[in-house]
């Protein structure tokens, strides 16, 4: 939030609204077995500058399932309302890394008519570990 050309500027919102998800059930959030959990926003702001920003990086979730049988896929038909600047899978399963779950992923556009990238998850996690670091 503190680029001058790609920052959040409430301004041009009727309504702008934050989300944050909480795992309440897990032993570090819940208020049952850990009373000093607390959750804290904080915002860069622009104190004295004035600033037009000419838009700003959203992040958004396209799709949540959960993963059928091994060896299954899954298509998912991408937006095209906003431009895209990268694309992240996640997954959550306890004590293993993303390759655990899925195995490879593929972009296509036009039924394949042009395909920028079709890589397995631990080729691709080896791509972007000098920029984000390794997992483990």
């Amino acid at each position: 939030m503190w680029d001058p050309q790609l920052a959040l500027d409430p301004k041009k919102f009727k309504n702008l609204q934050l989300k944050v998800t909480h795992y309440v059930t897990g032993q570090a959030g819940s208020s049952t077995t850990n009373t000093t959990s607390t959750l804290a926003i904080y915002a860069h702001v622009f104190d004295e500058k004035a600033v037009s920003p000419s838009g700003y990086l959203m992040n958004k979730e396209v799709k949540a399932y959960v993963i059928g049988s091994s060896g299954s896929f899954e298509y998912t038909d991408m937006p095209t309302d906003f431009p895209y600047r990268r694309i992240m899978l996640q997954s959550l399963y306890v004590g293993q890394d993303l390759s655990t779950v899925i195995n490879a992923f593929k972009l296509s556009e036009d039924n394949d008519k042009r395909i920028p990238f079709d890589v397995s998850v631990s080729n691709h996690m080896k791509m972007i570990a000098p920029e984000y670091g390794s997992w483990s």
